[in-house]
């Protein structure tokens, strides 16, 4: 079933993806994103994973997804199992992107705790 979400992801026009609550773990996670990456006529805007069992698996494509995918504003990966590393894998992307004037982490809202 998570593959075919996937899948479909892949040709399907989102503004708004919300996987809240559904345990996808890292495999499930790094499936969407890739096929978030590989979508480049979606114009997604907000991204919800908030408590899937996303963990430090997921980081790398995470910070892959946000550099891609010039769309997203808000990403919430509150209630996940990443580690404080993780956590500032992801904060350091986005301040090293805003201070280069990239448009995606300057208006993003990334939310990690709660």
């Amino acid at each position: 079933v998570l593959f075919a979400l996937a899948e479909m992801v892949r040709s399907a026009r989102l503004n708004e993806l919300t996987l809240a609550q559904n345990t996808i773990r890292d495999e499930g996670v790094v499936a969407i994103l890739e096929a978030i990456i590989a979508n480049t006529a979606m114009s997604l805007t907000t991204l919800s994973l908030r408590r899937v069992g996303a963990t430090d698996g997921s980081v790398q494509a995470l910070v892959r997804t946000a550099r891609a995918n010039k769309t997203i504003r808000s990403l919430d990966l509150r209630s996940n199992k990443f580690n404080l590393a993780s956590d500032g894998v992801l904060k350091q992307a986005w301040v090293s992107q805003r201070k280069q004037g990239d448009s995606l982490f300057a208006g993003m809202n990334l939310m990690l705790t709660g």
